[in-house]
């Protein structure tokens, strides 16, 4: 090398660049043995491999074990699915039952849908809200019940079981109330047209209304609260309406039945169809975003880079 570098008269030919190589340049090659200058587009090119490789680790692992071990890294219980629709809703539930709205509210036929959406999506940056995914290999859905701890559904029964939970932590307060607007005489026609989508809705699933086997003072008394179990008694406020002990809870669970009697087979399978559309892209777009989180923190934690493979090897 000292030959070359010293005493042949004549170059040789440049690969790389034409460079001239002062006497520091030599020496440095001498001292170093660096006799080949470094490809960058190889340095590249691992880097890219090396990111692939652990997009597919990433993408090989099951979505319990990406949960439990984010979550415990980032020190985030995984919330249960009814905690999660509690907290969604609660602050909706309380102005149906105190009747603390600006106007009178009337929902769309496309905003159960997105009811649905908002309870499936990850929105948190910790993905400790990520409570429900549907499986397309084994054709079910997944609900975290907390502690680490899931439930599973086909995916008929578990849409039905998401439905039920809608209603039940959120839904049934707006029946409750649409149906006292209607026995105030409010906007009638408007109001009619919005439940009768409601029940419309829930009838697609089998999913009971709130006012089935309910009395009028558990309806319409105003002391009573909104949707529940409520056990009270004589009539008061609106209720005082002189009349049997379940005449118009019987009226509106009367409309109920009628609606269920006229869906289709079609309009079923429209409606179901869009609720499972709406779980499936929501799954998809948890599971990218659950991945790139965990892929950052590989990339920058060796911590969680070793839990994560003692994980995968226990």
């Amino acid at each position: 090398m000292r030959k070359h570098l010293f005493t042949k008269q004549k170059p040789c030919p440049a690969v790389v660049n034409d460079i001239v190589l002062g006497a520091d340049i030599k020496q440095h090659i001498l001292e170093n043995r660096v006799y080949k200058v470094k490809d960058e587009s190889k340095i590249i090119n691992q880097t890219i491999n090396n990111n692939n490789t652990i997009n597919n680790f990433i993408a090989g692992l099951d979505v319990f074990t990406k949960l439990k071990e984010l979550t415990a890294f980032r020190n985030k219980p995984l919330l249960d699915f009814e905690t999660k629709v509690e907290e969604l809703y609660g602050d909706d539930v309380e102005r149906f039952q105190n009747d603390g709205f600006r106007g009178t509210v009337r929902y769309e036929k496309d905003h159960f849908i997105d009811m649905i959406h908002n309870m499936t999506r990850a929105d948190n940056n910790d993905m400790d809200d990520m409570c429900v995914f549907y499986d397309s290999d084994e054709d079910r859905v997944y609900f975290s019940t907390g502690n680490g701890q899931w439930e599973d559904y086909m995916c008929d029964p578990g849409i039905r079981y998401l439905v039920d939970t809608l209603v039940s932590y959120n839904l049934e307060n707006y029946e409750v109330y649409l149906i006292r607007k209607l026995e105030e005489r409010a906007t009638l026609g408007e109001l009619t047209a919005s439940l009768e989508d409601y029940y419309r809705f829930i009838a697609t699933f089998r999913v009971m209304p709130w006012v089935h086997n309910k009395s009028d003072a558990q309806l319409l008394d105003s002391e009573c609260g909104g949707a529940g179990e409520s056990d009270c008694g004589a009539l008061g406020g609106i209720g005082s309406l002189g009349i049997g002990d379940n005449e118009i809870a019987c009226k509106y669970m009367r409309m109920y039945e009628r609606i269920k009697d006229e869906l289709t087979l079609a309009q079923r399978k429209l409606t179901a169809r869009a609720v499972v559309d709406v779980i499936k892209t929501t799954t998809k777009t948890n599971i990218r975003e659950l991945n790139k989180r965990i892929m950052g923190f590989l990339n920058v934690d060796e911590g969680f880079k070793q839990d994560v493979l003692r994980a995968i090897s226990a």
